[in-house]
């Protein structure tokens, strides 16, 4: 039998605004977590960020997503 992933306060908002932003397509949180990396993935490797505070949210926000699809 296995269990539920457990996800921390950061994971779970992180969940929340990717299921927002993609809305009501037809698509498992992992595809949608998927799809969020490639697009963060994208914005960093064509520098589409401002500083390098925006930098590192991204590499933040990319790094939690990594973890997240390991988990779902």
């Amino acid at each position: 039998m296995s269990s539920l992933p457990q996800f921390d306060q950061e994971e779970v908002r992180i969940l929340n605004r990717i299921n927002h932003y993609f809305g009501t397509v037809q698509m498992s949180m992992k595809e949608k977590a998927m799809i969020a990396h490639i697009i963060a993935q994208h914005e960093l490797d064509s520098e589409q960020y401002g500083s390098e505070t925006e930098y590192q949210a991204v590499l933040g926000f990319q790094r939690i997503l990594e973890a997240l699809i390991k988990k779902l």
